[in-house]
């Protein structure tokens, strides 16, 4: 049974150990006394387990405008970045999987230990956070896992199946946009999962590469000698400019 985010507000305003309360931020003693698990704000989208009804709310227009709004203030180029320097940092972890000058299915694999470590430890915290049942951490990480071997495959699919496979879901032509040695297409389908997400809040989805897929470039401009590939200097490339 859904419960909107004013109904809650009205029911929390009444509680006198909350005072002023913010949907948006975590009530902790909630669980104590009325049966809030949590409320948590991901990407402007308020969730919250509330005596056992989930709530989901948040409309495309609250969801676009805070995406933007993260872009502007966290992208180390953007001149607004909190702290530039540490996303550079990550960047930097995440470039090995960049670093590949040809898609297939072991690229899906390509990722700095630290970044999967790093990766492992938010995951870890929204489950400890939102409680989900086991089956359903499982089922999310196969089906992560698996969608990230397919639209990393070197396979051709017709382009008429190709525009109503990306409806559903991010196509190996779809997200290799994304590994494009150019940057304007590299910061576009950022997608790997479900591919709704870059046309919906950020404007970042792309066709098709300027070059096509038989004359695009993959990987970075930076790491095109293959002596600097090998998995010794990949592994300490995140700790070097």
């Amino acid at each position: 049974m859904l419960i909107s985010l004013d109904d809650l507000k009205r029911e929390l305003a009444g509680l006198e150990f909350v005072h002023a309360v913010q949907i948006e931020r975590t009530v902790q003693e909630g669980s104590r006394h009325t049966g809030l698990a949590s409320v948590v704000q991901v990407m402007g989208i308020t969730m919250s387990n509330y005596r056992n009804r989930f709530v989901f709310w948040a409309t495309l227009r609250e969801i676009k405008t805070r995406h933007r709004e993260l872009v502007k203030r966290h992208h180390p180029d953007s001149g607004n970045a909190s702290n530039p320097e540490m996303i550079r940092n990550v960047n930097a972890l995440h470039r090995m999987h960049h670093t590949d000058l040809v898609i297939d299915v072991t690229t899906g694999n390509r990722f700095h230990p630290i970044e999967i470590v790093i990766s492992a430890v938010i995951k870890q915290g929204a489950v400890a956070l939102i409680g989900p049942p086991v089956v359903a951490v499982v089922a999310f990480e196969v089906a992560l896992n698996a969608t990230s071997q397919f639209n990393h495959g070197n396979i051709l699919i017709p382009e008429a199946l190709d525009r109503w496979l990306r409806l559903v879901a991010v196509t190996p032509d779809m997200h290799r946009v994304h590994h494009s040695v150019i940057p304007r297409e590299t910061n576009s389908n950022f997608g790997f999962n479900l591919p709704w997400w870059d046309r919906l809040c950020g404007g970042t989805y792309r066709a098709q590469p300027e070059a096509g897929h038989g004359g695009m470039t993959i990987g970075l401009k930076e790491f095109r000698d293959p002596g600097r590939l090998t998995l010794f200097h990949l592994l300490i490339q995140p700790f070097f400019r």
